[in-house]
């Protein structure tokens, strides 16, 4: 009789332990984040405040593009200069296919990526933005040695003095607290953190990785790598 109970509770204890392996198997593979040497090939994730997102960047493109991709992005940051050189070698290959949203994340290890988010947005007021973005990249090794003028300059930038004024300027930005707050609302700890029409990488995505999202995203497809469950719950 004893014998018997034992068996039964020993088979309870075995059930409830498979149940909670295959609870476990199931967060693992469909709710957990990967593990940090698994982040440069796992699949992106669907956000939920897309939307939202988009409105705190800058539009490099037509909005009726079929492919919108935003960057958190700081002008210093080594990684981001890379991410654009080989963003741009994809734009050229899909002209007028992507909508780049530039979101300013200047992060506090970087001294110069405050001055030249701004230098950037002082640039814009004069339809430069996208130049002064380049441009700065361009001389990334420079900021804080470099005239910004001299970089404006450079960038296309006709009124320098409307922009040395804008330089002048010791009010906030609004563009940059804005990418602020986006970033910190939405986790956003590195850049360039990227995310294609709604699907946020891990992990920055190299350039055969972001051509092969982008390619399955403009012909309808959800993005390579992401499962069916990952699929079913962004609808």
């Amino acid at each position: 009789m004893a014998e018997s109970r034992l068996e039964r509770v020993l088979s309870a204890g075995l059930s409830i332990a498979g149940v909670a392996m295959a609870l476990m198997v199931g967060y693992r593979m469909f709710v957990a984040p990967p593990a940090t040497g698994d982040l440069m090939s796992a699949p992106p994730r669907k956000v939920a405040d897309w939307n939202a997102i988009k409105s705190a960047g800058r539009a490099l493109g037509r909005e009726s593009a079929p492919i919108t991709l935003v960057e958190y992005s700081d002008l210093q940051c080594p990684a981001c200069k890379g991410f654009e050189e080989n963003l741009k070698k994809i734009q050229a290959k899909y002209p007028g296919k992507i909508n780049q949203l530039v979101v300013h994340f200047p992060l506090q290890m970087h001294r110069q990526a405050v001055p030249a988010a701004r230098a950037a947005e002082c640039a814009g007021k004069q339809g430069m933005f996208g130049n002064m973005k380049d441009q700065l990249f361009a001389s990334q090794d420079s900021l804080g040695v470099l005239s910004w003028t001299i970089a404006a300059k450079r960038a296309g930038v006709s009124d320098t003095v409307a922009f040395q004024t804008c330089m002048r300027d010791t009010t906030q930005v609004a563009a940059i607290e804005n990418g602020l707050k986006s970033g910190q609302a939405n986790n956003v700890t590195g850049t360039p953190t990227v995310i294609v029409n709604g699907w946020r990488f891990q992990v920055a995505p190299n350039a055969d990785r972001l051509e092969t999202t982008l390619v399955a995203l403009m012909e309808g497809k959800s993005p390579p790598g992401t499962s069916w469950y990952q699929r079913f719950v962004s609808r």
